[in-house]
């Protein structure tokens, strides 16, 4: 009797403690319950509120149980929630955006009124962080954002289920994104130009001044030759080869006048001074623009569509998912009130004027349903005629023929000022439209 004693005894603990935790999980799933039917409730999230009654719903098919938190505090879920809004930095977001000083204020909690509430806006910021994700933050709906790319149907109960579900919240919530090489290459660019903000490294160079012509020498040289081979221009093994501009920094003033959209002289002239003396500092908020704009553009595109960049006139024919031809509109500034736009290319007409260059004139719709738009426009290009034989895929067109294509060819135009290449280098062109300080503004103050 006395060998079974022990087991005895556990057995009659376990019988007389299991009632008592049973009882104690119900306590914050009736806090939950009581705050879903009381008028006080609060996500800090205009998307999931205006989806509240699908939310409610989903909740009640769950009898009202909580997903991110239990009675002893936050779940294991709650807190790699929290961790995603903590770095949403990286894609150039504020975890403020999604209230993230007062959740984690309640992390800590166990009282169950405050659980409930977090619960709650755990929720919301799944929802508005998701969104922002799929659709970029500053979507259609705001005035002169210049964006008219039909956002992604996000329905909040769905995707809080989906979240739920997951093993790996960040893989789930990054989805699109975390596929377009573009998007991941601006990432790793912004991290670096961060770090060089903090170094204190950066050379700092005066926008005036007189250019400096090729062969001569001019203690700015100095400077420039570091802030070149920072940014990869010019071999590090030249950076202290002296003040002269030699055949060295020439060729690295080429390759940089070329990444900012610059005439490739290899003059270090005011404009390309102008963009010397921009700091790192502004370089990351050009990033976090077009990192929002890139969100905008996370879209499954047939194999077979036309690209085209407003901001330098670049127009990318794709087919089956190759490049089948680069071309440039060298009349590209008359977009300017233009928004980026996912639409389809309906036929194409090729006249001559004046007998100096063939032109096309493009007729295509916007698909986003938001201010519908016919874009009947002519589009000067550099080689009309090849664009059209790799559009048809024929010879057999003649000047003046409409051509009315078989099936409508998925255009998007966008409005890039700074992307990355596949060889790491980082582009930054002018921004001739003057969208970025609004976008910017309305990136950071969208709420």
């Amino acid at each position: 009797m006395r060998k079974f004693a022990p087991a005895i005894i556990c057995l009659v603990v376990i019988f007389c403690i299991t009632p008592a935790f049973a009882k104690s999980n119900l306590t914050v799933t009736k806090a939950f319950r009581s705050l879903l039917k009381s008028g006080n409730i609060v996500t800090r999230s205009a998307t999931l509120d205006a989806q509240l009654d699908r939310v409610k719903t989903f909740y009640a098919t769950r009898n009202n149980k909580p997903i991110w938190v239990r009675d002893s505090g936050p779940k294991g879920k709650a807190k790699a929630l929290v961790a995603e809004l903590r770095t949403s930095a990286v894609h150039g977001l504020s975890p403020e955006f999604y209230h993230f000083t007062e959740i984690n204020s309640l992390m800590s909690s166990k009282v169950p009124d405050e659980l409930a509430r977090l619960e709650l806006l755990l929720s919301g910021a799944l929802v508005e962080f998701g969104g922002d994700l799929m659709n970029g933050r500053v979507g259609p709906a705001i005035n002169g954002s210049m964006n008219a790319v039909e956002p992604f149907d996000l329905k909040a109960d769905v995707y809080i289920q989906e979240a739920e579900a997951t093993g790996n919240l960040r893989r789930f919530m990054g989805g699109l994104l975390q596929s377009d090489k573009r998007y991941v290459r601006l990432i790793t660019k912004m991290v670096e130009f961060i770090k060089l903000q903090k170094s204190g490294i950066w050379p700092k160079i005066q926008a005036e001044g007189k250019a400096i012509p090729v062969g001569r020498s001019d203690p700015r040289m100095r400077d420039v030759r570091m802030l070149m081979a920072l940014g990869g221009d010019l071999p590090i093994n030249k950076m202290n080869d002296g003040i002269k501009h030699d055949k060295f920094t020439v060729a690295a003033v080429k390759k940089f006048q070329q990444r900012h959209g610059l005439q490739q002289n290899g003059i270090v002239d005011k404009q390309t001074l102008l963009q010397m003396a921009i700091a790192p500092s502004e370089r990351v908020k050009q990033i976090k623009i077009n990192l929002e704009r890139r969100r905008w553009q996370v879209r499954s595109v047939a194999d077979d569509h036309l690209h085209i960049n407003m901001v330098n006139g670049s127009m990318r024919l794709m087919r089956n998912g190759k490049v089948a031809g680069r071309y440039s509109l060298l009349n590209h500034a008359k977009f300017k009130n233009l928004p980026t736009f996912l639409g389809d290319l309906i036929l194409v007409e090729q006249t001559i004027k004046n007998n100096i260059r063939p032109e096309i004139s493009i007729s295509a719709t916007n698909s986003a349903g938001l201010n519908p738009m016919e874009i009947i426009d002519v589009f000067k290009l550099d080689d009309a005629d090849a664009f059209i034989m790799a559009l048809t895929q024929s010879n057999n067109h003649k000047t003046g023929d409409t051509i009315k294509l078989s099936k409508p060819l998925p255009i998007f135009m966008t409005y890039v000022t700074a992307w990355a290449t596949r060889d790491g280098r980082i582009n930054f062109y002018p921004d001739i439209f003057k969208r970025d300080a609004l976008l910017f503004e309305q990136l950071t103050s969208a709420n």
